[in-house]
């Protein structure tokens, strides 16, 4: 455990080592507080997204003038409205003012759309996004929604193809389907279901330790004790030192007999 948390770590696809625990500690801390606030920002890349496609941001930039133009329509000021009727050449007889019936005709930007913008960015800094796409079209539609529905999965998916993995695993489910054995199922279904049982570790039953019955060579010779022939069968029965088992030959020793 201490071994894997203080070797070599990848990000942004280069290798560093972690020197101390301390700073393994700060990391780890960093790491999660990045978590929560990729969560907080995520709606924000949501809308950002929707006003580059309106095209108030452009490559990154804002237009803060036509974005402040629409803050100020949206809190009813006239004159911004008349520039934006003027700029667009909108003819103010052309607009209804009674019976309005407007309805949004753009949608925003899902956040599940935010996600696989990041990831397809992610794939192409490791330059693997056309092996991916490659891998995604030679799958079954039920294989392909499972992406689109956790599109993170990808990022997995990229890793098992570099490692050689997911060639294997793919080996295999069209193996077991040819021969008829996945039923229903889809390529991911069973790409997981092979993936899961050859990773989980092989449960070979172990011999178990047989239980010496029978005391020890150095115990019998260290209280005097020789195989000697049957007692005569008149006399009382006794004790069977030689063949009792150590358990009750120390708890007989224990009990004050004479050996």
């Amino acid at each position: 455990m201490y071994e894997d948390m203080m070797g070599p770590v990848k990000v942004g696809g280069k290798e560093f080592r972690v020197k101390s625990i301390d700073d393994a500690k700060k990391l780890l801390g960093m790491g999660f507080s990045f978590s929560e606030n990729m969560q907080g920002v995520k709606p924000l890349r949501a809308v950002g997204k929707t006003l580059e496609a309106a095209g108030i941001i452009t490559n990154g930039v804002v237009d803060e003038a036509a974005l402040m133009r629409l803050v100020d329509i949206q809190n009813g000021d006239k004159n911004a409205l008349a520039q934006l009727m003027s700029e667009k050449e909108i003819d103010p007889l052309d607009v209804e003012t009674e019976d309005i019936n407007y309805i949004p005709t753009q949608s925003m930007v899902t956040e599940q759309s935010v996600d696989v913008d990041i990831i397809e960015q992610e794939l192409v800094r490791r330059g693997n996004v056309d092996t991916v796409i490659q891998a995604l079209d030679g799958m079954d539609g039920r294989s392909k929604e499972f992406f689109n529905s956790s599109p993170e999965n990808l990022l997995k998916l990229d890793e098992d193809i570099t490692s050689g993995m997911y060639e294997q695993i793919m080996g295999s489910v069209k193996y077991e389907r040819s021969l008829g054995r996945l039923g229903s199922m889809s390529d991911m279904e069973a790409y997981i279901q092979l993936a899961s049982s050859q990773a989980a570790p092989e449960q070979s039953e172990q011999p178990k330790a047989q239980t010496n019955t029978k005391p020890s060579t150095s115990k019998r010779k260290a209280a005097g004790i020789t195989k000697r022939s049957p007692a005569n069968k008149n006399k009382p029965a006794k004790v069977d030192l030689v063949n009792m088992s150590d358990e009750d030959f120390e708890q007989f020793a224990q009990m004050g007999h004479v050996i």
